[in-house]
């Protein structure tokens, strides 16, 4: 059987922004593969993102430039998934055994690697694709593919910190996700 190749991309996405966007852009361009968008349901790490039907609109609004190579899924809500990354996965390979998957982190995921749960576990299930970021080395222990590109110096953290002072997003959050969240009312 022929398996079909799929990248996962997931993230809090509080607010998407040009960084993921960018990224989703180059994993279309390298490889023959699908890219699935997946928003936390809720983050095993103490989080406390906006609720997941916001954050998955603005990813739909983010991600829609690229057509039907990329799905914002919804697989985090499923009860299956308990937030840890190797439980979808897992999840994720039983629901689809037709597909093989990859999961595709910024370079900062790695320095909080020895919190996941099962990390060498899950990349065994699902290798890794690195996007380097500004300010966030790459340990010479990490194997995966390395993104020879490296996203721009915005943050989600950030993002949110101007957004609540009413200063502007433009060209750091896709524009319609800019008009979404001038909208949103918590």
């Amino acid at each position: 059987m022929n398996r079909k190749e799929t990248i996962l991309f997931g993230g809090t996405f509080d607010p998407p922004h040009v960084g993921h966007v960018l990224g989703v852009a180059w994993l279309l361009s390298a490889f023959a593969a699908d890219v699935w968008i997946e928003p936390v349901d809720h983050h095993v790490l103490g989080k406390q993102p906006l609720p997941f039907a916001t954050r998955q609109r603005w990813s739909q609004l983010a991600f829609g430039i690229f057509g039907p190579r990329v799905t914002v899924r919804d697989d985090e809500t499923r009860a299956e998934a308990s937030g840890a990354t190797i439980d979808l996965v897992r999840y994720l390979l039983a629901q689809h055994p037709d597909r093989t998957f990859r999961l595709a982190i910024g370079s900062d995921i790695l320095a909080e690697r020895h919190r996941w749960r099962d990390f060498s576990g899950l990349t065994a299930l699902a290798p890794l694709i690195v996007l380097p970021r500004p300010g966030f080395a790459i340990p010479p222990d990490v194997e995966g593919i390395l993104a020879p590109v490296e996203l721009p110096d915005v943050s989600s953290t950030s993002l949110r910190a101007d957004w609540q002072a009413g200063r502007s997003l433009v060209g750091r959050v896709p524009a319609a996700v800019v008009a979404e969240m001038g909208a949103y009312v918590g």
